[in-house]
């Protein structure tokens, strides 16, 4: 079976996908994992041995074991079994890593860098559409908006992680990506995700900064030009989102009231840490938060009372499954963190480069993203964030397992071109 070749298609539509079509990227992931699951367990392919890959499962199935275990301490009933489903998410996370494994790094990571800026350039097309013909907030392909801005801020931080480190020919393409994807941002209306991405992408510059002058200095008038004309055209909807935010503080303190999107999330965290004292360990379990939260809309008698979570992935997490259920997810983060700095402190190749600095932007969206919004909890954020963990730990730090991938056949692959811009250092083999 060409698995090199099926990664690569797989890769391009997990990339593409999420901002076009949303809850699609969760089917096609999922089919894979399962069918990898099937592969494993069959015994027709053995799961890899990367360590970076098992400290991550320990984690997430760590997380999923307090997650369960809550559910069973706090009554869970036959017909709430089914809110244990999106668990299986994470469980499937070391099998669809061992097969995804089985590829060559560099075709990888050009074919996900290439489907993030189609699908941001897609979802940033549906956006203005959906802006210029509805009153609503643009939600792309994702049906939400805040999910909507989170996934073109991951394809995003793709992109310029690709322009940042892959061949020259592709920079283009990737800087324009990265542009559609501020677009469908903004038009989200997702303040919390702005404040994501632009630190993520300072982060990302500096840990690029010898790139950065041969980069920009190829792209210095079209990357002003861009930049100028975004702010001007997309001008009116920072001004409006900051000025409601600014609207909904002074109803805040001045009117103490909840009523405004500002005051629900207020009223929503100060009751999830209450809920967190009376339960800190194990928490309410996942069945029963929704009927928390709608419960805390209903006593503050709030116009508005359709919320299924805290509007804090941390303090949401901590209510399903307390600490013991917390304390793992950010770990998750943490680990990931560290492989991806250390691979950045270590690696000269360009696909290693690439994955550790899409690991870096990914765990930062969660990371940062969560304190205004779910961490896990919705089937696409559940998707994306294992698909960030498969593709940035295994290009940044894990075993090239595609047949015959030794450093000279990779040269001959990536022709002249490609082998001006790496480094000297050798390309990825198998460690």
């Amino acid at each position: 079976m060409d698995y090199p070749r099926i990664n690569r298609r797989f890769a391009q539509a997990c990339f593409a996908l999420p901002p076009i079509a949303g809850s699609l990227t969760s089917i096609v992931w999922h089919g894979g994992a399962i069918w990898c699951l099937w592969l494993i367990a069959s015994r027709r392919e053995p799961l890899s041995r990367d360590r970076t890959m098992w400290t991550l499962t320990g984690l997430l199935y760590a997380y999923v074991a307090a997650s369960v275990a809550s559910a069973l301490v706090n009554g869970l009933e036959l017909h709430q079994a089914e809110d244990l489903v999106r668990l299986a998410t994470p469980l499937l996370f070391p099998f669809s890593y061992s097969l995804f494994a089985i590829a060559r790094k560099r075709e990888i990571a050009d074919s996900a860098a290439i489907a993030a800026a189609v699908g941001c350039a897609g979802g940033a097309a549906i956006a203005l559409l959906q802006f210029i013909a509805t009153d609503m907030r643009p939600e792309g392909g994702a049906g939400n908006a805040l999910v909507f801005a989170t996934v073109c801020c991951l394809g995003g931080i793709t992109c310029l992680a690709g322009a940042l480190t892959l061949r020259s020919a592709l920079q283009e393409w990737l800087l324009a990506g990265y542009g559609a994807a501020w677009i469908g941002m903004i038009l989200a209306g997702g303040r919390s995700v702005w404040l994501a991405a632009a630190v993520i992408t300072a982060v990302m510059l500096i840990a690029s900064r010898r790139r950065i002058r041969t980069l920009f200095g190829r792209h210095a008038a079209a990357t002003v030009g861009c930049v100028l004309a975004g702010a001007i055209l997309l001008s009116g909807v920072l001004v409006s989102r900051v000025e409601l935010l600014v609207a909904d503080w002074e109803t805040l303190t001045e009117q103490n009231s909840y009523d405004t999107s500002l005051g629900v999330r207020v009223l929503l965290w100060n009751h999830a840490i209450e809920l967190i004292r009376e339960r800190p360990l194990l928490g309410y379990g996942i069945q029963n938060t929704k009927a928390l939260v709608q419960q805390a809309a209903h006593d503050a008698d709030l116009s508005v009372r359709t919320f299924t979570h805290f509007h804090n992935g941390y303090l949401t997490i901590a209510v399903q499954s307390g600490i013991f259920g917390l304390i793992p997810l950010v770990a998750v983060m943490v680990v990931a963190a560290v492989a991806a700095l250390r691979a950045l402190k270590n690696d000269n190749d360009a696909p290693s480069r690439f994955g550790a600095l899409v690991l870096l932007g990914g765990v930062l969206t969660y990371a940062i993203g969560g304190t205004f919004n779910l961490i896990l909890g919705h089937d696409i954020l559940d998707t994306c964030l294992m698909i960030v963990l498969i593709t940035g730990a295994w290009l940044a730090c894990g075993t090239e397992r595609a047949p015959g991938a030794d450093d000279t056949a990779l040269r001959q692959e990536t022709g002249p071109e490609a082998q001006r811009d790496e480094p000297s250092s050798p390309a990825s083999v198998p460690r």
